[in-house]
């Protein structure tokens, strides 16, 4: 697998397991093909994997960045369903080192990190998945999305999925388009 830093180009060889594909469209979708042995290979990493189909209700427009657009609808949405802090003030609220949503998001935990990188570089135990290219969706149109959900955050897979459900209730993108999830 070779690596391609964005700052300078430099290059670097990492060894891959053998069942990587690497001319696959969604690396996640085709690296795993068989999960106790990833998990293995991954010193026992805990992973769950959620992919959604979803039919949108009116008109969705993501914008350049659809990632980013699904990214903070699903933070937003999982604040909706998970938080118990009114003010939803994270580094404040005495529940934030057991919070589910600060297990997913990462999102106003203590940091972690070493004392050279900033504070606002929290663990996420997340990544969300759409289509690169996709920049709207068509009222009536079908599209896909996944969550993936890693560490502590794998246990939580049952609060992502009512996350997701909220996101396609609040809405999505710009206009905050609405969508329901047909295929789970």
């Amino acid at each position: 697998l070779l690596l391609r830093s964005r700052r300078n180009d430099a290059k670097a060889t990492l060894q891959t397991p053998p069942r990587v594909r690497l001319s696959s469209p969604s690396p996640i979708e085709d690296v795993i093909e068989n999960d106790r042995d990833i998990v293995a290979r991954l010193g026992g990493l805990r992973a769950a994997r959620l992919r959604f189909s979803a039919i949108a209700r009116g008109p969705i427009e993501l914008g350049e960045f659809g990632g980013s657009a699904l990214r903070g609808g699903f933070l937003a949405a999982l604040m909706d369903v998970g938080c118990v802090n009114p003010t939803r003030d994270c580094p404040a609220c005495e529940f934030v080192t057991t919070c589910a949503v600060t297990t997913i998001s990462g999102e106003g935990r203590p940091s972690t990190a070493p004392s050279t990188e900033p504070s606002s570089q929290a663990t996420k135990h997340y990544r969300v998945e759409i289509e690169p290219l996709l920049r709207s969706i068509a009222s009536g149109d079908t599209f896909q999305f996944g969550v993936d959900l890693f560490g502590p955050a794998a246990e939580l897979r049952w609060l992502a999925e009512q996350a997701v459900t909220r996101l396609g209730e609040r809405g999505l993108g710009r206009k905050r388009g609405r969508f329901e999830i047909v295929e789970r």
